[in-house]
């Protein structure tokens, strides 16, 4: 798209919108949104994070004190530099991990493959290059720390998107130092990104946006939209520190989990990206008041109210926070969406239910994805024989007359769920059931199992709050006893798996 045809469509956009009006077309990525000087924009992006393409260690500070002052970050060349002291009182180790794309079959924390699956062929995805965006460091088994290197660009030319075929794959981790002298991974993010490369003074062209996902010196590169039939899968060497439970903006997903070595596993995931609608709210600062702020909750933000320049307060949609802050400003705009976004992306949460079946954190057990615009950022729950899992979304597309409509999947591993209801070995079924406020759309749903791991899945469902509720049952059968003794008595058991009791055996 050349610079004059872009400006023309930004100049449509902004004719398009007000302060309380819903606007622009499908695809719209918050982040594009022109802000003033004077106006704040409340919006939810998944684009939050941009610029985390690289690696980094830095020296973290405690928390503010009761004067909300904080010491600065220390930045480290690497790990053994002298200005990196584990040690500094007042600071703690971290670090941003980049997994960059496999060198070789024995090479550790990096993308083995990446390809697109399109109309039932798999594409395999031709590495391009490194981001030439954030630092790199090597590994230091004496702190166990993987290495850190750059996200990857590859080429898929038999499956593009919108605007190319070009893709950026960014598996990162993210490490603390611990007491114990030793770096522990604690969380994991994997994005994937239809990309077009722009020159780098792109950006001056498209003012008061932030349309860069990454920019360097030579390179500014702008987000573009999945084919949404286009099946994403990628393969990855990652430390076996890695566990628990996924968050996902994916469909219909595939998770295999297997040793690499002694301190990789190999997760591989492969699914379909999803549509995701978008709220975004503008107004003038000066009639931003304290309750839309406090709605907001603990946010990312670009700018200050109390500055200069425009302000964007954003949230990622997977924080439960976020549940308030969607109530708050659903009638500001309208109950309807902005826009919407392709996305594919899947991250860690430390955040367990509190069941021990639930919460274990040496395997990965399992990924909860949706396309819904708010989501629990727990694994589910499990409470009175239901798992739980809490969504919220707007009800209308841009349109202000289409339904959004919702996707829930669950794949965990076989094990987990049998925990969870001391089932036996024998087939497990469930049933998915939509509660909550707005229609009573029933939602189509899909239940299998295969390889270790159980699939279930809810589509068709609508907004504004549900909670999907999923019930596993498994079949019981009844069993004749007969006593060893005389006179034969009989006896009827049934169970999962029934046994005869002491004195019977089974006619």
């Amino acid at each position: 798209m050349n610079v004059k045809k872009t400006l023309g469509l930004l100049l449509s956009l902004i004719l398009a919108i007000s302060a309380v009006s819903p606007a622009y077309a499908n695809g719209v990525e918050p982040l594009l949104i022109p802000v003033a000087d004077d106006e704040a924009l409340f919006m939810f992006s998944e684009d939050e994070a941009r610029g985390e393409w690289g690696s980094r260690i830095q020296l973290q500070p405690d928390a503010p004190d009761e004067n909300l002052n904080r010491a600065p970050w220390i930045d480290c060349p690497t790990i053994d530099d002298p200005i990196c002291d584990l040690k500094k009182p007042g600071y703690g180790g971290f670090a941003w991990i980049a997994l960059p794309a496999c060198e070789s079959e024995t090479a550790e924390d990096c993308v083995a493959r990446f390809g697109i699956e399109l109309n039932g062929e798999l594409f395999p995805g031709e590495f391009v290059s490194a981001v030439n965006s954030g630092g790199t460091f090597p590994a230091s088994p004496k702190f166990n720390l993987p290495r850190g290197g750059q996200s990857s660009i590859y080429k898929v030319p038999g499956a593009p998107h919108d605007q190319g075929d070009l893709y950026l794959v960014s598996p990162n981790g993210t490490a603390n130092h611990e007491r114990n002298g030793k770096f522990q991974t604690n969380d994991f993010y994997l994005n994937v990104i239809p990309v077009v490369i722009r020159p780098a003074s792109y950006q001056e062209t498209v003012r008061d946006t932030i349309p860069c996902i990454w920019r360097n010196t030579t390179e500014c590169a702008t987000r573009a939209n999945f084919n949404p039939e286009a099946k994403v899968t990628v393969e990855m060497r990652v430390t076996n520190e890695v566990g628990g439970w996924f968050l996902g903006r994916m469909k219909d997903p595939t998770l295999s989990v297997e040793k690499f070595s002694n301190r990789n596993n190999t997760i591989t995931v492969s699914a379909f990206p999803v549509q995701v609608a978008r709220m975004a709210y503008k107004a003038k600062k000066k009639d931003v008041t304290l309750n839309d702020r406090i709605a907001a909750g603990n946010t990312g933000s670009i700018g200050e109210f109390d500055s200069q320049g425009p302000v964007r307060i954003i949230n990622g949609g997977y924080d439960t926070s976020n549940f308030r802050m969607l109530s708050h400003f659903r009638d500001r705009v309208k109950d309807t969406a902005v826009g919407t976004s392709t996305i594919f992306q899947m991250r860690t949460t430390s955040r367990d239910s509190g069941n021990s079946c639930l919460s274990d954190r040496g395997r990965v057990l399992g990924i909860v994805s949706t396309n819904s615009m708010v989501y629990d950022g727990f694994a589910p729950r499990f409470s009175r024989g239901f798992l739980d899992y809490r969504v919220a979304g707007l009800h209308f597309e841009a349109d202000g007359v289409t339904e959004v409509i919702g996707s829930y999947d669950l794949v965990m591993r076989s094990d987990v769920a049998r925990c969870l209801y001391r089932f036996t070995n024998a087939p497990v079924s469930a049933t998915i059931s939509i509660t909550g406020e707005g229609d009573k759309n029933i939602a189509t749903t899909v239940v299998g199992e295969k390889n270790g791991w159980l699939k279930l899945a809810a589509y068709g469902f609508t907004f504004s709050q549900k909670i999907i509720k999923v019930k596993l049952t498994q079949k019981r059968t009844t069993i004749t006893c007969v006593s060893n003794s005389s006179p034969v008595k009989t006896r009827k058991v049934t169970g999962m798996s029934p046994k005869c009791p002491t004195g019977f055996k089974k006619r």
